[in-house]
């Protein structure tokens, strides 16, 4: 369906839970307290709001966290939702900490893609922003991936800690492997501001570096996401931009989200959400969901204003 702008939404983030095993700086720097489990929507109730998306036109979805993979079940789940009649695809953000051991599972299930959240090679400096020492997982996991053929895309956040030796360090991974890295700007949360580097920044230390990138058409790299994409000159990978300040692209926007509590969120800027759990809990019927959903949908701002603003809550709280 289209909103009042015209813009087509066909993408649906839905966020499992809350809980994560890291706790990386940028997205739960407040360390509250986790959603009680009774607040959290079962994968059932997940399943029907899911069916009602595909009939409003929304049939491509990210599973997301937290952490979706310590949530008991969570890989059943995400086969039951790629076998949802209507759904089209079917991806996984994850951290990347436990994913080596569900990726047979996931390839049997056939899941259309994986992102792994991965800011640094550098070891000290990850368990630093993430509180873990698991980057030698994490890449296992990354290699191992890429290795049975899967689709791939890390993801780096750009913070006020990332360095020049970071991003060097994270562009070499792609020379030899045919996976996609986006740098993404870092947005404002729980009251911070944002004050990482920017995608252009990024771009001119890899010149300087004698890096030499060519801007790829936009679709030259599936993907539901507002990622630009490059070719780095001698690279089997790609390189790609999410520049959510500085490269704003919200009148292209195709997403909507559906929180761990069941709170649909047109926008991650917007603070106005529905209740989508209180419609299923109270008996209402699908097409009173529906009509919810549709409205919620229809009345997606026509852009954030992160540049004014920041976002009260984490991250993690409203699916990463």
């Amino acid at each position: 369906m289209q909103d009042r702008c015209g813009r087509t939404i066909t993408y649906m983030r839905i966020s499992l839970t809350d809980r994560c095993n890291l706790s990386c700086s940028y997205c739960r720097p407040e360390h509250a307290e986790c959603f009680r489990h009774e607040e959290i929507l079962s994968y059932e109730e997940i399943l029907r709001l899911c069916g009602l998306a595909v009939k409003l036109g929304i049939d491509r979805f990210k599973v997301t966290g937290g952490e979706p993979f310590v949530r008991k079940g969570a890989i059943d789940f995400i086969g039951r939702l790629k076998k949802l009649p209507g759904t089209k695809q079917v991806t996984v953000t994850t951290n990347g900490t436990l994913l080596e051991t569900y990726l047979p599972e996931l390839a049997g299930i056939g899941v259309d893609g994986i992102n792994i959240s991965l800011d640094t090679t550098d070891r000290e400096k990850y368990r630093n922003i993430t509180g873990t020492d698991a980057l030698q997982t994490v890449l296992a996991a990354v290699q191992s991936a890429e290795r049975m053929g899967m689709n791939v895309k890390l993801n780096a956040v750009l913070t006020e800690q990332t360095g020049e030796a970071d991003i060097l360090g994270l562009v070499e991974l792609i020379r030899n492997r045919r996976i996609a890295l986006r740098f993404i700007e870092q947005m404002p949360f729980s009251g911070m501001r944002a004050n990482g580097m920017t995608g252009e920044q990024v771009r001119e230390l890899l010149r300087q570096r004698g890096y030499m990138l060519t801007r790829l058409p936009a679709g030259s790299i599936s993907g539901n996401g507002p990622a630009v994409y490059y070719r780095v000159a001698g690279m089997q990978g790609y390189l790609g931009m999410i520049e959510a300040l500085h490269g704003k692209f919200c009148e292209s926007c195709n997403r909507v989200r559906l929180t761990s509590i069941g709170q649909l969120k047109p926008c991650l800027y917007d603070p106005h959400t529905t209740d989508l759990r209180a419609a299923l809990r109270s008996g209402r019927t699908d097409e009173e969901i529906s009509l919810l959903m549709r409205e919620t949908i229809y009345g997606k701002p026509r852009e954030h204003c992160f540049e004014q603003n920041t976002v009260q809550g984490s991250m993690s709280r409203i699916g990463g």
